[in-house]
This record gives structure tokens, sequence and C-alpha cells, in this order.
């Protein structure tokens, strides 16, 4: 059978070493306890399979395996250089195999990868597979070309495939062979495969030039008709237009010697007279509630008209906390533009955030004087520790499934927004609305001028924002805090094997920020 090792950070995946090949593999996909007898025989299974393709550099397969259908890509050696170059880099099976895990945890369809082989002869590669479940459709290239298709259908496809590629741009992801035959399109949308070129940057210059490349490669030599060729390139230069920071439901004004950008449905009137100096003391007795807020902000409550429909709306001025802060915001956006950028951000990644309705901002020369951000009220909402406090209250079984049912789901919602690489500056239980829809918890996240979209999230910034969540002590026992991380890490399998030492360490420092700062909370438990 071989020596196991784990080499992935997730007790889901498992390396085994047999003989001059080493695999990696899902513990849970079909191959079970017979990889052993798999690696022996894929060779063989390939020839009796049903070939997809067959070139000089690799080979591929569709095979039956415990009743499963699976595709094996065999990557073949060329030559000396080409084994020289794959050991001091991953091999395409191994990149394959990493960016199919990738995807699948942001949730973008690809074939689930079910394991990868690398064989070699000494210390040089010679040849490696990669292994994904079968995924039943046909590609984007015979799709587009198949006359018993509307072209109304094949518009509809274009668009799925282009919020797909937006999905991809989000997460600052280019896969590098961006042609048609590697999109499928199936039942459940369409399907990304062939992902050895695959990149994830880091830095925004990088990633938009590779950007470029993909949709310059993916409109290339289309030769379908020209209504459908001039949709495909209207649809996807929009997309590209918007990963540039273009906002389409925003108009850019100059009001009152300022920049407003302000959502279409709203009335451009309305909003200048809330961010007009000169008439704001009046509009705000008359219209306006003043809400409790932090000293270096004012936050003012009022109701509007947006796309038709009268809404409650917050307006948040941000104020200067010092000369320094003041002098930092000549070379970086201003706080309500921060909060502004991660709003929208958040919520194209699928989080919610309350809905943004204006930006202004007022500068003299290079000096910021003014910013206010306006965002739509979330109804029916609450803090989640105001919630949490109300189920404590309760009593009997209808309380106590409902505030797990609460943790898990915030669990789940924190582990999703770490996976995808987002950090939340202030992620205290206060800054968190919670609201049950049909059975179903949603958390809005506020106060987001300090929440960023990184590559890589590093496990200091994980741990900052579950200690700021742990710091809440009314009616929580180690169980429930215990029930969350749970929670989280199903969400986080790069750091699921720390999953003990993450729990002490939060633990610990929770323990030494309320020792300092709230000694009457420990004494009180």
């Amino acid at each position: 059978m071989g020596e196991l090792v784990s080499r992935l950070p997730c007790d889901r995946y498992s390396r085994i070493k047999l003989g001059n090949s080493s695999v990696q593999f899902d513990r849970c996909s079909c191959l079970g306890k017979d990889v052993p007898d798999f690696v022996a025989k894929v060779d063989g299974l390939m020839g009796r399979g049903r070939i997809l393709k067959k070139g000089d550099t690799s080979d591929v397969s569709c095979v039956t395996w415990h009743g499963t259908d699976l595709v094996v890509k065999r990557y073949n050696n060329r030559g000396l250089v080409h084994s020289l170059r794959h050991n001091i880099k991953a091999s395409r099976a191994c990149r394959s195999w990493r960016s199919g895990v990738e995807l699948m945890s942001l949730g973008i369809h690809t074939p689930r990868p079910v394991a990868y082989i690398e064989q070699r002869k000494g210390p040089l590669l010679q040849k490696c597979y990669l292994i994904t479940e079968y995924v039943k459709g046909c590609n984007l290239h015979v799709f587009l070309r198949d006359e018993s298709i509307t072209q109304e259908q094949k518009k509809t496809v274009l668009g799925n495939v282009a919020e797909l590629l937006n999905r991809l741009g989000k997460a600052r992801i280019t896969h590098g062979d961006l042609k048609h035959t590697n999109i499928l399109i199936t039942q459940q949308g369409p399907v990304i495969t062939d992902l050895d070129a695959m990149i994830v940057h880091r830095w925004q210059p990088f990633f938009e030039a590779r950007r470029d490349k993909d949709i310059e490669r993916f409109l290339r030599k289309t030769d379908v008709p020209d209504e459908l060729n001039d949709y495909a390139r209207s649809l996807f230069f929009r997309l590209l237009q918007y990963h540039r920071k273009a906002s389409p439901d925003f108009d850019k004004v100059r009001i009152s010697g300022g920049t407003l950008r302000i959502h279409r449905g709203l009335s451009k009137q309305e909003i200048a007279n809330l961010v007009s100096k000169k008439d704001l003391p009046g509009y705000r007795q008359k219209h306006m509630v003043t809400v409790p807020s932090s000293e270096y902000t004012r936050v003012f409550k009022c109701r509007l008209t947006l796309d038709r429909s009268e809404a409650g709306f917050y307006l948040k001025q941000y104020l200067d906390r010092s000369v320094i802060d003041f002098i930092k915001h000549l070379v970086r956006p201003s706080r309500a533009r921060r909060a502004f950028d991660a709003s929208l951000m958040l919520r194209g990644y699928g989080f919610d955030s309350p809905r943004v309705a204006a930006l202004f901002e007022k500068r003299l020369w290079p000096f910021g004087t003014d910013n206010f951000l306006l965002t739509e009220e979330v109804e029916d909402s609450m803090a989640v520790h105001e919630y949490l406090s109300r189920l404590a209250k309760g009593t009997g079984m209808d309380m106590l499934r409902e505030k797990r049912s609460l943790i898990a789901a915030f669990g789940d919602t924190i582990g999703r927004l770490h996976a995808a690489g987002i950090f939340h500056g202030d992620l205290r239980l206060g800054n968190i609305l919670v609201r049950r829809d049909a059975r179903r918890w949603r958390f809005f996240l506020i106060d987001n001028e300090r929440t960023k979209k990184l590559c890589y999230l590093p496990m200091t910034l994980r741990l900052k924002n579950l200690v700021q969540v742990n710091m809440y002590m009314d009616g929580l026992s180690r169980t429930d805090r215990l029930r969350f991380l749970k929670q989280y890490m199903r969400q986080n399998v790069v750091v699921r094997r720390k999953y003990k030492r993450i729990a002490r360490k939060v633990a610990a420092r929770t323990y030494r920020r309320i020792k300092g700062r709230h000694p009457h909370l420990l004494a009180d438990t």
C-alpha cells in the first residue's frame, strides 16, 4: 500500500507514495482505498476508455471506475529539458489539481479534481496524470455552431460565461488559455477546464494585463455569425471596463463644490440637500434624525426615494481623527471612498452589505475637506450581539435550536469571507447585522472602510477577526464557540489542520484583550 503522508492542510486530501509514483487524492472520491490498484491500471484504463484527445503533449480519455465516469489526462514527457523544468516548478497535473481545488473553494464551476499522479525516474519527472470527475456537456465552440440552438439561447449562455469570468476576475484569477474548447456548457451552467496555466495574481496591474490577453484569446477566430460575434465583443468589453472599477449603476457629477457618485435611482437634488453645508442644518431639523456614533463620525437617518420606492437611509460623515490622519489622506482615498469600494466589493463576492446609494467627496486642491457615504437601511435587522442577547434570555428548545442555527450560519459566513481572502477591519458583532429570510440567516457587514481583499489572507489577520468575534461574552458557552469555529473551518481547508492551534490562540488572545480592557466581564463569568 505504501506510506501515507499528508501534504495538503486538510484531512480530506492525502498523499501516498507507490514505488516511483506519488499520488495526491481526494479521500471522499470514488478511488477510496483502491488508489494503488488504479495507479497500476491507469494506462490500460486510458487505452480501453473513450479517447477524447490524443496529441504529442497530452492524451485525454474518459474511463469508468467503480461505476463512476472519470476523465484522465496524461501529460507526456517531452525530453530532458521538460523534466528539469518541472523539477523546479510543479508539474502541470499538480498545478491543475491545485487550481481546481481553489476554484471549488470559491464556488466556481470546474470538474471536481479527484487525484493527480506523478511518475519519476530517479529525480526526473517522466509522466503525470490528472484525474477529474466527468462532466456531461459540450464545449462552447460546438455549442455556438449548433444550428438547432436559437440565437437567444446562445446569447444567454454567453452571458453566463461572462458572469463566470466576472467571478474569476473578482478573485484576480486568469485562466491562461481561455479558448472556447476549454469551457463546457452543461445544464448547471458553464464549467471551466484545462487549468494548468491558471494564475492567482497578487498585483492588480499584472492581473489586468493577463486578463486582457485572456479576453483577446477568447474573442479570437470565433467564426460565428456577425450578430453573435458583435454581441460577445460588447459583452466582454463591458466586463473589462467593470474590472477597471467602473460603476455602471452610478453617475458621477459635480455638485456643491465636490464630486458626487450617485445611484441612478436617486434624486440628485435630494442628495445635494443632504451634503450641502449651506442647506444641511435646516434640512436636518426637518427631515433627518441624528444617530449615536463614534467620536470621529456623524451619522444621520432619513427617508429617500430610490427606484420609485421610499426607504430608510443612513448618511455618514467621516471626520479626521488627527492631523496625521488629515495628512495621510493626501495620498490615499478618503474613508468614505474606501467604505464605498469595499461595500461594492463585498456585494460583488456574494456577501451581504447595506446597499450603497451615494458617495460625496469634496477637496480643496489636494486637501480633503468633506466625505459622506449614503447607504440604505437594512430593514427588519439587528446587530448580532443584540440578537444573541435576546436568545440568551429565552427558554425552551426552540430558542436553543435557533441560537445554534444562528451560530452555525455565522461561522459559515465568516469562513466563506476568509476563504475568499477578505479581511474585515473591525469585525465586532456590533458591526454585523442579522436578518432571517425564508429560513435562511443573512449577515450584513457594515463599517467597511478597512475591509480589503487579499490574494492570501495571513494567519495574523484571520486571528484578529476571530478574536474580535470571540470578544462577546453574554450567554455563549465554550461549546457555542467551538461550534462557530468548526463551521468556520469547513469553509477554510487551508487552515483546517491547524484547528486546535487556532482555537488555543483565539482563546488566549481573547482572554488577554478582555483582561486588559474589560476585566469586569471576566469577573461576571
